[in-house]
């Protein structure tokens, strides 16, 4: 009967087992690693900050591209209907282009600045020149804006605004005023309405006043006045509907007071007296350098 003790066999035995156990965790464990690394995705792209904004400077001007949700647009006092009310207001209708029957639609570009004031302001589209110095002097003129916003900090931008000029229905007949001359009627429009002798070119040019100034652009400004071109053709009444100090008003009447003889109106070609209106540039002497 064999009594050979078998446990140093069976010892062996467990410890080749263990060997072979190990194994396999390792070569599991590189697997499952492997596969994890085969099937983890790419990491996304971070999305980027927005390029477009800058910090408010005097010479950046701020372009919304539809898209950016910070954004808020600049708000004009009342709104709409304020900007209505203040065009209603404030829009005069230059008297040459009435005389001369002008009419359209000018289109002004302008700056509202981080302040809410208008920093720029130019003309896009024109129609006339007295039309265009009417539409730009309106829009110069205008009260402070609420402006606009880009993350809640103010930025400078840029507007553009139609202004339009539409005339009132031509007369049919002459039309006069309360006003009498000499007892003689005043007519406020007629066919044949009075003419400067030289042109309005000339005439405006004979009527420009030179204000003291310091720049060296000089400044300009505008009176505007009311007169009776009688029926023999000389200025009468002169007076002042809008204009500067005691010392310029009483320039521009003196040189309305020494203006040549015009050709004066008619009614069914007889001459009457009429009334006309004009503004008078007034600018500022380009001093010597």
């Amino acid at each position: 009967m064999n009594t050979t003790p078998r446990l140093p066999c069976l010892r062996q035995i467990g410890k080749l087992g263990m060997l072979l156990l190990a194994t396999s965790l390792l070569t599991a464990c590189d697997n499952r690693k492997t596969v994890e690394k085969l099937n983890v995705p790419a990491p996304e792209a971070l999305p980027s900050a927005p390029t477009h904004y800058e910090e408010p400077t005097e010479s950046y001007t701020y372009e919304w591209d539809g898209k950016d949700s910070t954004y808020v647009p600049p708000m004009f006092p009342g709104g709409v209907n304020g900007m209505a009310t203040y065009l209603k207001r404030n829009l005069k209708y230059p008297p040459e282009a009435l005389r001369k029957r002008r009419e359209g639609r000018v289109y002004v570009g302008y700056i509202i600045g981080c302040d809410g004031e208008i920093a720029d302001a130019w003309v896009q589209e024109g129609v006339t020149p007295e039309l265009d110095r009417a539409a730009l002097q309106v829009i110069k003129e205008m009260p402070r804006w609420t402006p606009a916003t880009v993350n809640g900090r103010p930025v400078r931008i840029k507007y553009t605004q139609p202004i339009a000029f539409r005339l009132p229905p031509k007369p049919k007949e002459p039309v006069f005023s309360s006003e009498t001359l000499d007892g003689e009627k005043v007519y406020t429009w007629v066919k044949e309405a009075p003419r400067y002798p030289e042109g309005l070119d000339a005439l405006s040019e004979r009527t420009t006043i030179y204000l003291p100034g310091t720049d060296s652009e000089g400044r300009r400004e505008l009176v505007y006045v009311q007169f009776i071109i009688d029926k023999e053709g000389y200025v009468r009444r002169p007076k002042i509907l809008r204009g500067l100090d005691s010392h310029t008003n009483e320039e521009v009447l003196r040189t309305l007071s020494v203006l040549p003889r015009w050709e004066p109106g008619k009614v069914d070609g007889r001459s009457v007296n009429c009334l006309y209106t004009m503004p008078i540039i007034c600018k500022g002497e380009i001093q010597a350098e």
